[in-house]
C-alpha cells in the first residue's frame, strides 16, 4: 500500500511502513516503486501532508527516507512535500483554525515563516482554508 515499501511481499517478503511523516508514490513495482527486488527506505521520498521536507531520499547506501518536520501547530500543506522546501511551504490552516498572516515566502535577507494560524473559539468551526480571513469564518 502506499506509504509502505518491501521487498517482493508477494514472494513472502515484508511491507514496512515508512517513517512518520513520510510517504511513498503510488504503489507499483517498477525500477522506483515501492514494492519490487531491490525496494528499499528511500521510495519513502515523499513528506505526508501537513509536513515540509529538509532533504531528500538517500538513493544510495546508506539508504534512507526523505527527511522532514512538522508544520507549526494549525498550519499545514496542501501538496505531499516531494522536494526540499522550506516552512512556508505550509500555506493553508487546518480545520477548525482561521489564517490571520499568509505564509511568506524566501526572499534575500528576509525569514521565512508559515501561514499564521490561530485556533477557533470553544464550540465554532472552521473548515480547511488557503486564504487571509477572520475570525468571523469560525462558525
Amino acid at each position: 500500500m502506499q506509504g509502505y515499501y518491501g521487498t517482493n511481499p508477494e514472494l513472502g517478503g515484508l511491507c514496512i511502513q515508512c517513517p512518520s511523516g513520510t510517504n511513498t508514490t503510488v504503489p507499483n513495482n517498477s525500477a522506483q516503486g515501492n514494492t519490487n527486488s531491490l525496494a528499499n527506505i528511500s521510495v519513502c521520498n515523499q513528506c505526508s501532508l501537513n509536513f515540509y521536507m529538509n532533504t531528500t531520499a538517500n538513493t544510495s547506501k546508506p539508504f534512507t527516507s526523505a527527511q522532514y518536520t512538522a508544520c507549526p501547530a494549525g498550519s499545514g500543506t496542501q501538496i505531499p512535500s516531494t522536494t526540499p522546501t522550506d516552512i512556508s511551504f505550509c500555506t493553508i490552516c487546518v480545520p477548525n483554525y482561521y489564517m490571520s498572516l499568509d505564509a511568506f515566502t524566501p526572499m534575500p535577507g528576509i525569514k521565512v515563516y508559515a501561514a499564521v494560524c490561530v485556533p477557533c473559539p470553544a464550540n465554532s468551526f472552521s473548515s480547511l482554508q488557503s486564504q487571509v480571513k477572520s475570525i468571523t469564518n469560525c462558525t
